[in-house]
């Protein structure tokens, strides 16, 4: 058992200070750094009963060692990683070595004196750009307990014990980010339950995305940080207010659509449409679906939409009006690709021969994944099929035919292809429903590539897999 003063990596690193530790076996420690002569935040790897790493924590190592490259602001610098072979001592089967971050564990911070909502979402938006730019790039924070994150000294959030565990999920990060939203609002973790008991004086298009961000029964949940990301922004920027409830209402969008968020931020177009829409339900056979479609908006001067359609098994389209105005869109028009390949960026490919049956016309056939004994990205960050087009398209919507009921998908494109996942930019995200899935895709660059990007995968009989019967990839080429 580690105690205070034990030394590890031959007596480099001296604990000093036990800062908190999860239920599957890290521990966090406040060490010295003899070599340095400076303070540093260790997460300890500690051994299971029958002496392996908890979890497979080498899989820990090499996550924190994808996250350091990633250098994001508000994740403390990881300096040092430390596997077995470099017997760290004191019992332990793995170190993951970061800068100090100086100041309070966020819990600690605001127990006793909670903050306003409009701060509460300054000092997350850091880290939840962080979290969202990781998941782009395929990786993970692991925001899995509240003693990772502490209040840095301008007062923002930052992941400072990074090395996500191996069972960790980008759905969990998600929670995380919730959670944390809540903590700062209400002084505490969010007990089960407790999304339904915000305070008034967050706004409605918040409370929804902190709801679905914890999964709020009746609701559903979400898979990407984007929404809770975009609504916490639009309100620390004063887009949307904090009125009482009597006098709650929709707010006015900004005058300019495509104002940036902040300084750091990507320039992103006004998200409170979709954020509304977040409270439109599909049930289906008599169940209630996950919320998904999440990334719905109109282009700049295009007049907004009611709601914006939450992905769902494909209905009739209706009838165009008579006498459309000249300044309506056209209809988007089916786009065949000249190719069609599995992508995947570990292992070999999932079925590389059947790919071309998601795209031949055939319901009857379909591209199957592997079948996977973990959910992703335990083994892998996803796996999906990549369309070029040898020609610009302006992708407006994608129709997803398959069997595998729950699974996600992201739509991302690309300039061309092959291309690097971190090349890729993601544009939409769904869940899937048994049958065909509309998936409606903002406005986006012309891309000669479009990537069905698989994050997360159905569950089966003997793990994980999905089957893709058609995709149907509509929009404008020139």
């Amino acid at each position: 058992m580690l105690v205070t003063g034990t030394s590890l990596a031959d007596g480099r690193y001296h604990l000093s200070s036990r800062c908190g530790a999860t239920r599957a076996g890290a521990e966090f420690w406040l060490a010295h750094d003899a070599a340095d002569a400076r303070d540093v935040a260790v997460t300890v790897l500690t051994a299971g009963p029958d002496g392996h790493p908890f979890g497979e924590g080498a899989r820990v190592l090499e996550h924190a060692r994808l996250t350091a490259a990633a250098a994001e602001p508000a994740v403390a610098p990881v300096l040092d990683v430390l596997g077995p072979d470099e017997e760290p001592g004191g019992g332990a089967v793995g170190l993951v070595v970061a800068a100090w971050t100086p100041g309070p564990e966020v819990l600690e911070a605001v127990r006793r004196a909670p903050v306003p909502p409009e701060r509460a979402c300054r000092m997350l938006l850091p880290l939840a750009t962080a979290v969202d730019h990781l998941h782009h790039r395929g990786l993970l924070a692991g925001i899995d307990c509240p003693q990772r994150t502490k209040v840095g000294p301008d007062g923002a959030l930052v992941l400072a014990f990074p090395g996500p565990a191996p069972t960790a999920t980008q759905r969990e990060d998600v929670f995380g980010l919730g959670a944390l939203l809540y903590s700062l609002i209400v002084g505490q973790w969010p007990a089960p339950g407790a999304a339904e008991c915000l305070p008034d004086a967050v706004p409605e298009p918040l409370r929804l995305a902190v709801q679905l961000s914890l999964g709020c029964p009746g609701l559903g949940e979400i898979h990407t940080a984007t929404p809770l990301l975009e609504a916490m922004a639009d309100f620390e920027s004063g887009a949307l207010g904090a009125e009482p409830p009597a006098a709650r209402r929709v707010p006015a969008r900004s005058a300019d659509p495509t104002r940036p968020v902040r300084a750091g931020h990507r320039t992103r177009y006004s998200m409170l449409t979709t954020i509304l829409a977040i409270a439109v339900v599909v049930l289906v056979a008599g169940g209630v679906t996950q919320v998904s479609g999440l990334f719905d908006r109109a282009p700049a001067g295009a007049p907004e939409p009611a709601s914006s359609p939450a992905p769902t098994a494909v209905r009739p389209r209706p009838a165009p009006p008579p006498a459309p105005s000249s300044t309506t869109p056209a209809a988007p028009a089916p786009v065949r690709p000249d190719s069609v390949t599995v992508y995947s960026v570990t292992g070999s490919p999932d079925h590389p021969r059947e790919a071309g049956l998601a795209v031949d016309g055939d319901p009857a056939t379909a591209w199957p994944t592997d079948q996977y004994r973990e959910q992703f990205p335990k083994f892998a960050p996803g796996v999906g099929l990549l369309a070029g087009f040898g020609r610009p398209l302006r992708v407006r919507e994608v129709d997803v035919s398959s069997p595998s009921a729950g699974s996600v998908v992201e739509i991302r494109v690309a300039a061309s292809a092959p291309a690097a996942l971190a090349d890729t930019v993601p544009l939409a995200t769904a869940t899937l429903a048994s049958g065909t899935t509309r998936i409606p895709v903002p406005p986006g660059p012309a891309s000669a590539a479009v990537l069905v990007w698989l994050v997360h995968l159905a569950p089966g009989p003997g793990g994980y897999q999905d089957r893709i019967q058609e995709i149907t990839y509509l929009g404008d080429t020139g």
